[in-house]
C-alpha cells in the first residue's frame, strides 16, 4: 500500500514530519501544491534530480542540495502527473493544508498536527484500519 502526501517545502508542519523521520520506511509519493508564485520553481527543481524524495527532505530541512540539478531535464510529465495526483485527490478530500494523507486505494488516512505525536504509530494503525474493510 503506498502513502501519498500532499505536501510543500514551505510547510512548517511538512518539515516537521521530514525531521521526524515519521514516513521513511513506507512506500510514498510526494504530491506538491503550491502556495506561493516561487513554489513551482521549487518543484521543478525537485522534480529535475534523480532522487526526488531526498531532495524534497534537504529543501526541507535547509541542507545544501546533494545531487546535481537537471535543469535541461523535462519536467512536463512530472508536472502533469502532479497535477492530476491533486485534481484527484481533491476530488476525494478537498485539499486544504498540508500535510495530507491519502493511501493508493484514495482513502484519506489523517490529516495530523506533528508536535508530541508519534506519525508512525498514527499512519499504522489507520494503514491498519484501512486494511480491514
Amino acid at each position: 500500500m503506498k502513502l501519498i502526501i500532499v505536501t510543500n517545502p514551505n510547510c512548517p508542519q511538512c518539515k516537521q514530519l521530514s525531521e521526524l523521520g515519521a514516513c521513511d520506511g513506507y512506500d510514498k509519493e510526494l504530491v506538491l501544491i503550491p502556495k506561493t508564485p516561487t513554489d513551482e520553481h521549487l518543484f521543478r527543481i525537485i522534480w529535475s534530480t534523480e532522487d526526488n524524495h531526498k531532495t524534497f527532505k534537504e529543501m526541507l530541512t535547509g541542507k545544501k542540495l546533494s545531487q546535481k540539478i537537471d535543469f535541461n531535464f523535462d519536467t512536463s510529465s512530472k508536472e502533469k502527473h502532479n497535477l492530476d495526483m491533486l485534481n484527484k485527490l481533491n476530488s476525494i478530500e478537498p485539499i486544504s493544508y498540508t500535510p495530507m494523507f491519502f493511501v493508493d486505494n484514495g482513502v484519506e488516512i489523517k490529516a495530523i498536527k506533528i508536535p508530541k505525536l508519534d506519525i508512525k504509530d498514527l499512519i499504522k494503525i489507520n494503514m491498519e484500519k484501512i486494511n480491514v474493510l
